[in-house]
């Protein structure tokens, strides 16, 4: 709500210089010059230097050409939609009627009351008649009375309510105190809800940890690290002893199959021949409790585990880049 007018620079900016990022929220910028021995030039923003920007958000800037962006803007320079760009300031609409003495007929009104007619203010909605006008004879609902149809805000969840509506009345929340709703959080990964119970995981209490990794086991599992959908996160069960992992490789045996010699998806009499075949070898397919050599403790792994493999076998690489399939 801050006016700038008759504002005059020597060099350059002549109503705003800056060398660090500044944001004006609803202000005017009626007139601004700058340039020395007389020789001014409309110049209302300056900005120097790479950690210089001018933010205008809902702001009026007029009596300058539209057209001519030099005019009007240097360095980084980024305005909203509901920023206006006016001609002459005391003619918003260009019909040739100064806006005083249409107001006096009462052809003009404010119906948001910030100093601006609504006529020129903005058409987020493109319906081709200005949103406070919209709002005002309630054609548009505006929920969250910012004078903005819901339309034109954000709505990351996509559910027709404004964003910052939803956390006013409670139906969404934010609970890490960013300022945004949980749900859009949840969109760009800022916040995880791996359960999917609407509430972020980083806000529960109670979420386990079991390896102590900094990561929760629910998020764990839900990418896949627990192999026999057992609830229960493989690396955890691994480590307490709930489940043998004779290969090392980091899933419990049962979801390697690890008899399964030839990866048919079965334990079956393929495996009796490919024991028998390397009986007393080392370092083949057979050895299939790992312990060096094929031997009769291999024969009796493979007859244990006998008949269908009872889930896929997960996806690894040992360190040499081969499959241990």
């Amino acid at each position: 709500n801050c006016v700038f007018d008759a504002c005059r620079a020597l060099y350059a900016g002549g109503a705003v210089y800056t060398e660090t990022t500044i944001t004006f929220d609803s202000c005017r910028f009626i007139s601004a010059v700058s340039g020395l021995m007389g020789e001014q030039t409309t110049d209302f923003f300056f900005a120097y230097g790479e950690e210089a920007v001018i933010n205008l958000e809902a702001c009026v800037i007029c009596g300058y050409d539209a057209n001519n962006a030099s005019a009007i803007s240097y360095g980084e320079f980024t305005r909203d939609d509901w920023t206006y760009n006016w001609a002459d300031c005391t003619d918003c609409n260009g019909n040739g009627e100064l806006d005083d003495d249409e107001a006096e007929l009462g052809d003009l009104s404010d119906s948001d009351g910030n100093g601006l007619w609504d006529h020129c203010e903005a058409d987020c909605d493109n319906s081709g008649v200005a949103d406070t006008l919209e709002i005002a004879a309630g054609i548009t609902p505006d929920l969250n009375n910012n004078w903005r149809p819901d339309s034109c805000d954000s709505d990351c969840d996509g559910d027709g309510l404004p964003d910052d509506y939803e956390l006013e009345v409670g139906l969404d929340q934010d609970c890490d105190g960013n300022g945004i709703a949980d749900a859009c959080d949840f969109l760009d990964e800022t916040l995880t809800d791996c359960d999917g119970d609407g509430v972020a995981d980083d806000c529960q209490e109670g979420l386990e940890d079991c390896d102590g990794d900094g990561q929760i086991d629910i998020c764990q599992i839900a990418d896949g690290e627990d192999c026999n959908d057992n609830g229960l996160l493989d690396a955890c069960e691994i480590a307490d002893g709930e489940q043998d992992d004779i290969d090392a490789n980091g899933w419990p045996d049962e979801c390697d199959c690890l008899a399964d010699m030839d990866n048919s998806g079965w334990v079956f009499y393929d495996e009796i021949v490919n024991w028998a075949t390397y009986f007393g070898q080392e370092g083949t397919v057979a050895d299939v409790d790992r312990s060096g050599v094929v031997d009769v403790r291999d024969l009796i792994y493979v007859l244990t585990n006998w008949g269908e493999c009872p889930y896929d076998d997960p996806d690894y690489d040992d360190e040499d880049g081969e499959d241990d399939g």
